[in-house]
């Protein structure tokens, strides 16, 4: 009977212990699951992080070609209209000639 008593005691001690490791356990499961989350979470930002400065990089890179686009317009009609200038001056000098 007593040999019996002590292990009932053992195995009562060994199950406490088993629930003690298995809450232990379960609790550094969840911390790690927790900080997966969290890993997670910054990696997105800082993937959507990235995105946003590409996108506002192409964004520029948009604006200044568009600006450059402008630009090489604006010269194009500044030399278009130096050279309607020389022909109607050129015209008007030929006109000149022919009514003299």
């Amino acid at each position: 009977v007593k040999a019996l008593q002590k292990l009932q005691k053992h195995q009562d001690g060994v199950e406490r212990r088993v629930e003690a490791a298995n809450r232990r356990h379960m609790k550094l499961e969840d911390r790690l699951a927790k900080s997966i989350r969290t890993i997670e979470r910054r990696k997105n930002k800082i993937i959507e992080a990235k995105l946003i400065k590409q996108q506002k990089l192409d964004a520029q890179r948009e604006r200044q070609s568009i600006m450059d686009s402008l630009k090489s317009l604006k010269e194009d009609m500044k030399n278009q209209r130096a050279k309607d200038r020389q022909r109607l001056k050129h015209l008007e000098e030929r006109e000149q000639k022919e009514i003299e």
